[in-house]
């Protein structure tokens, strides 16, 4: 079936308590209403990011999930395998997610599959700016100070550590001097900063800012996560985008024209009137 064969239908309906059995007749009626039948091998992907006492909106509750299951259930043709898979926040197991949130007793109860695909990843602690408490990382558990501002002085993993505030004032820059790193650069001087900081509880991350690709990196090798510029799904997407912005400020360069222009710059018509 194709996704434009018909015009495109919104429900909406009332289910004013969490109830798995009501939910299931609304998710129903709206599955007869646009024809579906699922079959095969059919995955529900809730939303847990977490859950517990500290976390109790953090996630879809389970008798939303029961009642979809229920009417796939009940609307399905032959269906291979019905199961439910998240994969949870940062550093949350998804099998702590799941029993915090109730899911366990509600899969056993309706006979379904569960898929976490997501291991235990170390527990990390990031820290930014000035930070005045204490910092409780237990041995192979690492500490990442993010920026230039960020500041700290105390004891981790029985060892004195000081971390200075190296910010430096706008006023002090020239931004017609600022260096410009692209993604491989970055990938470069994160993973030495990486294997720096090998064997040791604390690693230090300058910049004023440190770019979101560099945290990126930084996590995911520490969390033991893949890198997502090279998913195989993204690669080649990633890499021709990247040729060709790489192609285009080449050739600029090349006709003389600068990145930066010093001095005023004439504004287009949509400039404000002062």
């Amino acid at each position: 079936m194709k996704p434009t064969a018909a015009t495109p239908k919104v429900i909406l309906r009332h289910c004013p308590e969490y109830d798995a059995q009501t939910i299931r007749r609304l998710v129903r009626e709206a599955m007869d209403t646009l024809e579906l039948k699922p079959f095969g091998r059919t995955l529900v992907k809730p939303n847990v990011v977490s859950s517990g006492p500290l976390f109790e909106h953090a996630h879809t509750r389970a008798e939303v999930v029961e009642g979809v299951l229920m009417a796939i259930k009940d609307r399905a043709g032959k269906l291979d395998e019905l199961a439910v898979g998240e994969r949870c926040g940062i550093t949350i197991p998804t099998r702590y997610a799941f029993a915090g949130a109730g899911f366990d007793p509600m899969l056993e109860r309706q006979g379904v599959k569960r898929y976490c695909s997501n291991t235990k990843m170390p527990r990390l602690h990031i820290v930014f700016g000035k930070y005045a408490g204490r910092i409780d990382a237990k041995p192979g558990e690492k500490v990442v100070f993010i920026g230039d501002c960020a500041e700290w002085k105390g004891t981790i993993a029985g060892e004195s550590v000081q971390i200075d505030n190296v910010y430096q004032a706008r006023e002090t820059k020239n931004p017609h001097e600022a260096k410009h790193d692209d993604i491989y650069a970055k990938m470069v001087t994160t993973t030495a900063k990486l294997a720096a900081s090998r064997g040791k509880a604390v690693m230090r991350m300058n910049g004023c800012p440190v770019s979101v690709a560099e945290q990126v990196l930084a996590l995911v090798s520490l969390s033991g996560a893949k890198n997502p510029y090279f998913e195989k799904s993204e690669i080649l997407k990633f890499n021709k985008a990247y040729l060709a912005w790489r192609a285009t400020m080449a050739a600029r360069r090349l006709k003389g024209q600068k990145y930066q222009v010093p001095g005023p710059t004439r504004r287009g018509d949509g400039r404000p009137e002062f």
